[in-house]
């Protein structure tokens, strides 16, 4: 097997939904890996038979809202006028121009091996991921006619960890396997934009 893998990709996505100012992303990506153990230098008498260090970067794209969430409609509404009950239109949504997409970054490195002809195998990532343009459907005062708006609101990181033993504790004809995880991630977030309740008070 080859001892360097490497990939590289970058997409340019569009989508209707978000404002006519920001529909386009781009989003690259790109991995490494190197498998030392193919190595000559590598001992094959060694307690480790196998070893892989990887590592990766990447943008994603997320565009899970509603159609039409950033075009500003109207909508049939009654009113009174004069005592009579007319029937008219009124704004049901705002068009929000800039409404883009929720943008995450992540990257990540870890390491796979075994030991004693593969016996015991184990692997460890760790990883960090952030979130922009958080979307989120925020409440508007109920005075503008409609009680809720999409956009793009703030910054979400995750950070942590993972571990993973797998071993074959029998391998003849009575097998026998175990496997064992743990994961750690911190939650924290970052920035928050200035509420559309807030800008409507202004």
């Amino acid at each position: 097997t080859s001892r360097r893998q490497r990939q590289m990709c970058i997409r340019d996505s569009g989508s209707s939904k978000f404002g006519k100012n920001k529909r386009w992303g781009i989003f690259p990506a790109v991995s490494l890996a190197y498998r030392i153990s193919n190595e000559r230098f590598w001992p094959e008498d060694f307690v480790i038979n196998s070893m892989k260090v990887r590592g990766s970067w990447g943008a994603n794209g997320n565009n899970s809202l509603s159609d039409g969430a950033a075009l500003g409609l109207m909508s049939s509404a009654n009113y009174s006028l004069g005592g009579s009950l007319m029937n008219g239109y009124a704004m049901s949504s705002l068009d929000v121009e800039d409404l883009t997409w929720e943008k995450v970054y992540s990257w990540n490195v870890g390491a796979d091996f075994s030991l004693f002809n593969s016996r015991l195998s184990v692997s460890l990532d760790y990883y960090q991921k952030k979130t922009s343009d958080l979307l989120y459907k925020v409440t508007m005062p109920g005075i503008i006619g409609f009680s809720d708006m999409w956009d793009n609101v703030g910054e979400v990181q995750n950070k942590g960890f993972e571990l993973e033993l797998q071993s074959q504790n029998l391998t003849g004809s009575v097998r026998w396997s175990t496997s064992f995880n743990i994961a750690y991630n911190k939650n924290c977030l970052l920035y928050t934009s200035p509420s559309p309740r807030d800008y409507a008070a202004s």
